[in-house]
């Protein structure tokens, strides 16, 4: 039984073993080496201009928290889906406050599975991409219910 299970599923219809998913899919990452420095490129490359946001973060500490705090969020939205939204809606009102634009925030989600996509490679399932979409809509859903 996974967490999702037993605390009453996650939040907007995330299925019940994405938890599960998503974990391995983080633990196939991780060996892989830290996707940060690529998530980031990847980000960049789409968006140069949020670039200049993190002209203060010289060791990389800034993003690396945040990619930390975007994981959990995604892993709560997969699983018991207690605080996951909550922190999604309230940082896309921070990160406009830092002037990313609110429809630019959630970018970043798609950034991170881009290139986790990427890093897997032929290890990327159908079953990888349903989870991580879900997480996805569930980050939309969690920005236009505080929008």
């Amino acid at each position: 039984m996974g967490v999702g299970e037993r605390l009453g599923g996650g939040a907007g219809g995330v299925d019940v073993d994405d938890l599960e998913i998503i974990d391995d899919c983080l633990t196939r990452v991780a060996a892989l080496g830290d996707p940060a420095a690529a998530i980031y490129a990847r980000l960049f490359a789409v968006h140069p201009e949020m670039e200049a946001l993190f002209a203060r973060d010289v060791d990389g500490s800034i993003k690396g928290h945040m990619l930390l705090e975007a994981i959990e969020a995604a892993r709560d939205l997969s699983g018991a889906g207690v605080y996951g939204a909550h922190f999604i809606a309230n940082e896309w009102v921070n990160h406009q406050n830092l002037g990313v634009p609110g429809d630019r925030y959630a970018t970043f989600y798609d950034a991170m599975i881009e290139t986790f996509r990427a890093m897997l490679g032929a290890e990327w399932s159908a079953e990888i991409e349903g989870a991580w979409g879900r997480v996805r809509a569930a980050v939309s859903d969690a920005i236009a219910a505080r929008g």
